[in-house]
C-alpha cells in the first residue's frame, strides 16, 4: 500500500518502531481530521520509501504566508562528494539511524516477528537501548554530551517521550497529552519534539527546564518540531490545509521562515546543526526520494547514496556529518551516515 507524502513527518521522524506505531494508531481517535493520517500509521520501511515517490496534494490555494523570509533556492550547487557508511543492527530485518554526536549514533531497529527497539553505535559496537518498562522504543536525538531523547511504549500501551542521561531515564509527557514523542536535545538540554491534544491534533513542542511551550506554524493543519541547535533555532515539519507537506524553521526571536527545496513536490526538514545547516529530504519531477542539505550563503545540495533507490536524511551534525535511511536494489531499508 502506497502513503501519501503528506505524512512523511510521521514515518520519518516521529516514530519507526512499528509496535509504537501500532500503539499510536490504536490511540488516535477516529475524527476526520486525523482518519486517513492514522490508517497509514501502520508501515513497514518500503512505505516510508513510497511516501517519498507519491506526488503531493497540489493546494487550492497558497498557504498563509507568515515568515518574514522563505528559505527558496536561489541555486543548488553540485552534491557534495559524502562517504557514505550503512548503520546496519545486526540480524535486523531494517534499521534507521536518526541521529548522532562526535562518537554515537542512535537509531532504531526491528527483528523479524518483533516489535521496534533502540540502539546505540558507538567504536563499531551496537547496543540496546531499552526504557524501563518499555514494549518497543526508538531513540530519536542525541546531544553532545550524550543526553538520548526518543520515544518509548509502556506496559499499559501509552506512548511517552523519554530522556536518558547516562543510564538515568525520564519519561517526558506534555502536560494533559495522551501522547508525546521526543525527536531531539541541544547542548543546552532544551528538548523538541510533537504531541496529540485530546482531539487527535499533533502539535509541536519545545521544552525547556522542564517547562514546555507548544509549537504551531500559522495557518497549518499539523506541526512537528524535529530539529534544535545551540542557539535555539528550530526546524520541523507542517501538513497544510491541502494535505502538503514543508518545511519550517523557528528562529529564536519566534520568526518563521518557509523551506522547500526548489522544484520539489514536498519537502520534509529533519535537523539543523549550530552553522545553521539544514538537512531533511525531497520529492522530484520525477517521483524520486532524495536527501538534502541546505548550508547558509551556499544554498541547496542533493544528497543521494550510490546505487539507491531512495534516500532520506533524518539530522546533520556539526561538521555536516549526516544520518539517516536508504532503500538499496532489493528493496530494502539500512541506516547510513556520511561525512
Amino acid at each position: 500500500m502506497k502513503i501519501m507524502f503528506r505524512t512523511i513527518l510521521f514515518t520519518i521522524l516521529m516514530v519507526s518502531a512499528v509496535g509504537l506505531l501500532d500503539a499510536i494508531a490504536a490511540k488516535a481517535t477516529q475524527s476526520s481530521s486525523v482518519r486517513n493520517v492514522q490508517s497509514r500509521l501502520r508501515f513497514r520501511g518500503q512505505e516510508v520509501i513510497d511516501a517519498l515517490t507519491v506526488p503531493a496534494v497540489p493546494p487550492a490555494a497558497p498557504l498563509e504566508t507568515i515568515a518574514n523570509t522563505t528559505r527558496a533556492a536561489f541555486e543548488t550547487r553540485a552534491a557534495k562528494v559524502y562517504s557514505f557508511a550503512s548503520a546496519d543492527f545486526p540480524g535486523a530485518v531494517y534499521s534507521i539511524a536518526y541521529n548522532a554526536n562526535a562518537s554515537t549514533v542512535v537509531g532504531d531497529y526491528q527483528f523479524p516477528s518483533s516489535l521496534g527497539f533502540a540502539f546505540t553505535l558507538k567504536g563499531g559496537t551496537y547496543a540496546e537501548l531499552i526504557p524501563p518498562g518499555s514494549t518497543a522504543a526508538l531513540a530519536a536525538g542525541i546531544n553532545s554530551l550524550g543526553e538520548i531523547v526518543g520515544g518509548y511504549r509502556d506496559d499499559a500501551g501509552d506512548i511517552h517521550g523519554f530522556l536518558d542521561s547516562d543510564g538515568e531515564f525520564t519519561t517526558l509527557d506534555f502536560p494533559g497529552a495522551p501522547l508525546t514523542l521526543a525527536q531531539d536535545i541541544n547542548a543546552s538540554g532544551v528538548i523538541v519534539g510533537q504531541y496529540q491534544d485530546g482531539s487527535a491534533n499533533i502539535h509541536g513542542f519545545v521544552c525547556k527546564s522542564g517547562v514546555y511551550t507548544s509549537i504551531d506554524y500559522p495557518g497549518a493543519s499539523l506541526t512537528v518540531a524535529t530539529g534544535i541547535n545551540s542557539a535555539g533555532v528550530i526546524v520541523g515539519q507542517i501538513v497544510d490545509p491541502f494535505g502538503v507537506v514543508g518545511g519550517f524553521e523557528l528562529a529564536t526571536d519566534g520568526t518563521y521562515s518557509e523551506i522547500a527545496f526548489p522544484g520539489a513536490s514536498a519537502t520534509a526538514t529533519s535537523g539543523i546543526n549550530d552553522t545553521g545547516q539544514i538537512a531533511g529530504s525531497y520529492s522530484d519531477s520525477a517521483l524520486v526520494s532524495h536527501g538534502f542539505v541546505y548550508t547558509p550563503k551556499r544554498g541547496w545540495s542533493t544528497v543521494d547514496v550510490p546505487g539507491a533507490t531512495a534516500t532520506i536524511l533524518t539530522g546533520i551534525q556539526n561538521g555536516g556529518r549526516i544520518t539517516g535511511f536508504y532503500n538499496d536494489g532489493f528493496n530494502e531499508m539500512h541506516g547510513l551516515t556520511g561525512r
